[in-house]
């Protein structure tokens, strides 16, 4: 079973979500960064999508790179990390009051490292003769 879709087309977007889940624009109520005070997130048009505001960079380097790997805990991720999803869905909104995301978010969230892994296993597994055939069953009397 795959996980879904991988790919970050959008990372201004993703690195505004990140933005939505760190504790330092928490303290300016998500309207800037508490660091370097430059807004972390826009919105646009009638939609209310929010996106980051273009060539903004992260202070503490949570925005995804050009693959849209970001880099959060010592882990890479393919996009936004499958815990601060979490987060962005009720936890986040309850607590701190942040408006909800009901936009989809690229990629799949996984841990980058173990994706691969995991997808590597998943192709070793659908090779013709790896596993023995199951033994049959033998009727009850």
């Amino acid at each position: 079973m795959s996980c879904g879709g991988c790919r970050v087309l959008d990372h201004e977007r993703a690195g505004g979500l990140m933005c939505l889940t760190c504790e330092y624009a928490r303290e300016t109520g998500f309207v800037s960064c508490s660091i370097n005070r430059e807004p972390i997130a826009v919105k646009l048009g009638c939609t209310g999508e929010l996106v980051s505001p273009a060539n903004r960079v992260c202070p503490i380097g949570l925005d995804p790179d050009d693959e849209g790997v970001v880099r959060w805990l010592g882990l890479r991720w393919i996009g936004v990390p499958m815990p601060r999803r979490w987060l962005l869905k009720r936890p986040l909104r309850w607590w701190w009051g942040t408006a909800p995301v009901t936009q989809g978010i690229e990629g799949c969230g996984c841990i980058l490292a173990l994706k691969i892994m995991w997808e590597s296993f998943k192709r070793r597994m659908q090779r013709p003769g790896l596993l023995p055939p199951a033994p049959p069953l033998k009727a009850k009397a």
